[in-house]
């Protein structure tokens, strides 16, 4: 396969990608992971407490289920967290922004900052200092989130100037009053810890 740089991967339509997601698989995300030797990202719809395979997660996800609803999701204004202390290390709390196009991180984690290398709190998604295709990844995730209004469970491989060998995300919407998502919580589980090449 011919090497993609990452000017041509960041020129990949999110909404491409997103609409390939909620068709049940996307060629073109697998394709821009294997231009650094990655295997393909995991995407479960509707994950189930076994899908979890980590405490934390599934604390998050019986929270998010059990949280007071607007229009049939729950609603960002009702997010204490104190009810999640258990697993506030791994939590992030992303604002919409621009429509879906763009996501602010209200929240991010201390476990995920120690292994990413950096607390992403304020800054936007699109401005992640990572591979290009893992951004690609988040957005398009983000987006079906959204669109589709149902939790998902990712799972890939981090680039290899991270601290660990890839990230566990469950992925979950929250409304505001009109029922719109406004919020996006995620709880973010890291791999195997390795030194950063």
């Amino acid at each position: 396969m011919k090497a993609t740089n990452n000017r041509e991967i960041r020129s990949v339509p999110t909404n491409k990608v997103a609409d390939e997601i909620r068709a049940g698989g996307s060629p073109t995300l697998n394709a821009l992971f294997e231009t650094w030797g990655a295997p393909e990202p995991l995407i479960v719809f509707d994950p189930a407490e076994a899908d979890m395979r980590e405490s934390r997660l599934v604390t998050l996800l019986r929270y998010w289920r059990g949280m007071p609803k607007a229009m049939g999701l729950p609603r960002f204004q009702d997010l204490d967290p104190i009810d999640i202390t258990s697993a506030l290390g791994i939590v992030m709390l992303l604002e919409v922004l621009e429509s879906g196009d763009d996501y602010r991180y209200l929240i991010y984690g201390e476990e995920i900052a120690e292994r990413f290398g950096r607390n992403m709190v304020g800054q936007r998604t699109s401005d992640i200092p990572t591979h290009p295709s893992v951004t690609t990844l988040f957005l398009a995730c983000y987006r079906v989130v959204i669109d589709t209004r149902r939790p998902i469970l990712t799972e890939h491989s981090a680039p290899p100037q991270v601290s660990a060998t890839s990230w566990r995300r469950l992925v979950m919407p929250l409304a505001g009053d009109g029922g719109q998502v406004e919020r996006i919580l995620v709880g973010n589980i890291p791999g195997s810890w390795r030194n950063p090449s």
